[in-house]
């Protein structure tokens, strides 16, 4: 089970994985490679089966067909597998045996992946697996390479399956430990230009370690280097006073690079570091193409995996784009969205106003776009920290990390308690229920019509399906007087005593920062979209004021609109039968009822407390029901959704990516919802 890289010879390669026989290639070559060893799948397969991990991975791949699920389950599935790695212990025989290699070798070391084709030159799965370095403890490293493990099952790679021939039976990782090298420079090669394939050797230097410019944190000194002049075109990042890399340097590294494509046969990408005038080479992985940029956005091309990767960002860069965020987007938004509100439609000419829902068009591309490009990228910061607290704590419920995200500071939840507020004014003084059943509005209290009045014109640009919803006042008043006694206040809070915990893992303040960063993250989710929506108000309005004033019905853009972050969904059978279902656990708890299907705005405020909540997607402002609500059931999937958000604030059970929902459960069927399997089934009582 263990292979020494030095020892290693070509009969090993299928058990240590592609990156285990690169390395060991080179070492027979004379390459300067650290030292280390190799785990070989076998141990990867021994520890699932000796484990049963092999069949929770098996029941947690097989919940949904993959190929239906949306990259945000994905990522669920994936997230829900690693924590299933974190809370396994090693078997003590294959515990024994690692401990006895790692405690030959001196600390720090690095744990890379090695699956089986990884960095080969049939193929090169660059970053769908895991790698980790500096690692300064022997039970780190055990850590470490269970996480390497878990990896095999990563969003990405579960992305790339097919490529990859990912199947529980049959795939297997390996692993990689090797001495760790503290070079004084360190950096990335390429013998090809990646973006056009030119003849060109790229370098790509930093001072120290490497991590910091894989990363993308750092910006790197480069050299490009004409393969057939060998002339040198620096980069203005590496005219220095003091350059990192000498002509000397360059020279050995250049030399390097090409007779590592001479030997490996394909064009390399190689990882690099130089200590005490010695080059290392740490990996060397086929180039990953990169396609000439398309004139689409990248979240609008047909092969979206690439942009769906990219999602991922560094702390560093969550860091930066949140300061954007805050200091820009969400401000130029809200004045976009009141600029709309204040425009007089009623004072313009037919061509005024056809001119009107043009630019008004324009400006919900503009935005529509910005929130793909940097608000859902934001997002994601509740993935890193939910990496981090996962692997930090080890809890049993992957999902126990939303706990220390709570926050009354969202949008939708602040109306939701102004709405309480007037639905305890109701349940408090009769005198206001009666006059709210006979509809004499002009008989209420001068403070509570005020408040009512001002709740309606804060919130009355809110839409659901393009259509508003505080239209009307009085569907809106039959849901306050149905909403007595039943509207919740929130349950859910953040605990103080494990968010102590978690902060006492870290040395510094890094715990407090990631902290802060996924707490905007998990805020901004929210709203991010009712910002949005209020400037795609904005434009319905205009449509439908043509329409109604005019009436024309021009070819507007207007139709594609309608909800851009909760597309519908495709799936449509009314054949389906089924009495039971199974998605993605999003909250956790038990819940029953009736169940309500949520369509449109006028269903809405027919929902009843105690009811089961069952939609395409939860809009963000259709939230106001959710306090209402005994469980909600999502066809759309994801722990990011807003449905699963809200429900986590109030403590509601939740169970999303349930795609029969909608066309097999039908208005009043008798609903359990389980939040904590994932599980929803109609009863016959």
């Amino acid at each position: 089970m263990i292979i020494p890289i030095d020892r290693a010879t070509p009969e090993d390669a299928p058990f240590i994985g592609g990156k285990g026989a690169t390395l060991t290639r080179l070492t027979s070559l004379g390459y300067k490679v650290p030292r280390g060893f190799c785990i070989s799948t076998q141990t990867y397969r021994k520890f699932i089966e000796a484990t049963g991990l092999n069949h929770k991975i098996n029941a947690e791949l097989g919940r949904r067909d993959l190929d239906s699920m949306r990259w945000e389950e994905l990522w669920d599935t994936s997230l829900r597998i690693r924590n299933l790695f974190n809370v396994t212990p090693l078997p003590e025989e294959i515990r024994t045996l690692l401990l006895k290699e790692i405690r030959r070798w001196p600390l720090p070391l690095v744990v890379r992946s090695s699956a089986p084709g990884e960095d080969s030159g049939s193929s090169s799965f660059a970053g769908l697996h895991e790698s980790y370095v500096d690692i300064r403890k022997e039970e780190e490293v055990l850590e470490k390479i269970k996480l390497v493990w878990s990896s095999l099952w990563s969003d990405s790679a579960l992305l790339y399956r097919r490529e990859m021939d990912l199947n529980i039976y049959r795939s297997s990782m390996g692993v990689v430990v090797q001495e760790m090298i503290s070079g004084e420079v360190s950096g990335v090669a390429f013998s090809k230009n990646p973006l056009d394939g030119r003849e060109e050797i790229i370098i790509e230097a930093v001072e120290g370690l490497n991590q910091k410019l894989v990363d993308g944190e750092v910006e790197p000194s480069r050299w490009i280097i004409d393969k057939g002049s060998n002339s040198v075109d620096t980069s203005t990042q590496a005219i220095e006073v003091s350059p990192l890399l000498s002509r000397e340097d360059l020279e050995t590294l250049s030399a390097t690079i090409r007779k590592l494509e001479d030997e490996l046969n394909f064009p390399i990408d190689l990882e690099w570091t130089l200590r005490g005038g010695t080059l290392y080479i740490l990996q060397v992985r086929p180039i990953t193409s990169i396609s000439p940029s398309e004139e689409s956005n990248p979240w609008e091309r047909g092969d979206k995996r690439p942009w769906y990767r990219s999602l991922t960002l560094t702390f560093s860069a969550l860091k930066n784009l949140r300061k954007h965020i805050e200091e820009e987007i969400f401000p130029r938004m809200k004045e976009a969205a009141s600029y709309l509100e204040g425009v007089d439609l009623d004072e313009m000419t037919q061509e005024e106003l056809r001119e009107e829902i043009v630019r008004r068009e324009g400006l919900y591309t503009k935005w529509r776009n910005i929130y793909w490009r940097d608000l859902i990228p934001f997002a994601h910061g509740v993935r890193l920290f939910a990496k981090v607290y996962n692997d930090t704590m080890k809890p049993r419920d992957p999902y126990e990390f939303t706990r220390l995200l709570s926050s009354g500071d969202l949008i939708s939840l602040k109306r939701n308690q102004e709405l309480r507020e007037l639905i305890s004014h109701i349940d408090n003084h009769p005198k206001t229920r009666d006059a709210l059943v006979s509809k004499q509005l002009d008989d209420l209290d001068s403070n509570f019509r005020n408040r009512l009045e001002g709740f309606l014109r804060k919130y009355e640009p809110s839409t659901f399906k393009g259509e508003k919803i505080f239209s009307g006042n009085n569907n809106f008043i039959e849901f306050l007087l149905n909403s007595s006694k039943g509207f919740s206040e929130r349950t859910f809070s953040s605990s103080k005593e494990l968010e102590e915990e978690f902060l006492s893992r870290f040395y510094s303040d890094e715990g407090e920062k990631i902290l802060e960063v996924a707490r905007a993250s998990w805020k901004f989710r929210d709203d991010d979209n009712l910002y949005l929506g209020r400037i795609e108000t904005g434009v319905l309005e205009a449509t439908n004021y043509m329409a109604k004033k005019f009436g024309w019905t021009g070819d507007l853009k207007s139709s594609s609109l309608h909800s851009p972050y909760a597309p519908q969904s495709e799936y449509k059978n009314s054949q389906i039968s089924v009495r039971r279902f199974t998605g993605q656990p999003a909250s956790p708890g038990i819940g029953s009822g009736k169940a309500r299907i949520i369509s449109s705005p006028r269903e809405i405020f027919q929902f009843k407390r105690g009811e089961v909540l069952i939609c395409d997607a939860l809009d963000p402002n259709m939230t106001f029901i959710v306090p209402l609500a005994s469980a909600i059931v999502e066809q759309r999937g994801g722990m990011l959704i807003h449905g699963a958000i809200i429900a986590r604030e109030y403590g509601i059970p939740c169970v999303t990516g349930v795609v029969e929902a909608v066309e097999s459960i039908k208005p009043g069927d008798y609903i359990i919802v389980d939040g904590y399997s994932g599980t929803v089934s109609i009863s016959d009582l």
